[in-house]
């Protein structure tokens, strides 16, 4: 996957959404198929981190991850990433 020119000009940068389910008290937090395009702008708005946070079932299972959010990088629990 490449970044891609939206129509202002701007790259736009491509991302798997993340989705979580709750199965009894676990909460299983996955990478879906769905790619979303973000600009630097729409990027500030979600929780980003790097793909190789998620295992062959393309599942999260560390509990803290390195996190990107409005510009600012921490490790908060894995159930705020949505992208």
């Amino acid at each position: 996957m490449f970044t891609r020119v939206n129509e202002f000009g701007f790259l736009e940068a491509p991302y798997r959404k993340v989705v979580h389910e709750k199965h009894g008290k676990d909460i299983i937090s996955k990478a879906t198929d769905e790619i979303v395009y973000l600009s630097a702008d729409d990027e500030q708005k979600h929780y980003v981190t790097h793909a190789e946070v998620v295992d062959d079932n393309d599942r999260i299972t560390q509990e803290r991850i390195a996190t990107r959010y409005k510009g600012d990088f921490w490790k908060p629990k894995k159930k705020k990433q949505n992208m």
